[in-house]
């Protein structure tokens, strides 16, 4: 419904900005403790590659998920949601050569069979 009334950029923007905001106390003495023990030639690439997380993970990804809404239903848009840890958990093994446990597959799979029971619930004729 905000989305609709006042559309997928405002809407996140609004959203990030308020969680930001509420999340700075918990996470700076935190992000302090992690930034105090990497050399200083090494924290330049540190907040670079925060910020691409930031803008390319959290606020580029939310802002598409929510843009997505209009064309599809809310619904639709949660289940495919659900998939992103099962999409995470390939690209690292692919990617990055990151071993998964057998606890990790077996969520992986039991992600999918929830969404392909609401699929095939949702394609289901009574």
């Amino acid at each position: 419904k905000m989305v609709k009334e006042y559309g997928g950029m405002k809407t996140v923007s609004s959203g990030m900005l308020i969680g930001g905001i509420v999340s700075v106390p918990f996470g700076s003495y935190s992000g302090y403790l992690y930034f105090y023990h990497i050399p200083d030639g090494d924290v330049l690439p540190v907040i670079g590659l925060t910020l691409f997380v930031i803008v390319f993970g959290t606020a580029l990804a939310f802002y598409l998920y929510i843009g997505s809404m209009r064309y599809i239903s809310p619904v639709e848009a949660a289940v495919s949601g659900t998939l992103e840890p099962v999409a995470a958990a390939l690209s690292s093994y692919m990617l990055l050569g990151i071993d998964l446990s057998a606890m990790q597959y077996a969520g992986g799979l039991l992600i999918v069979l929830a969404i392909l029971v609401i699929v095939m619930g949702k394609n289901r004729r009574y």
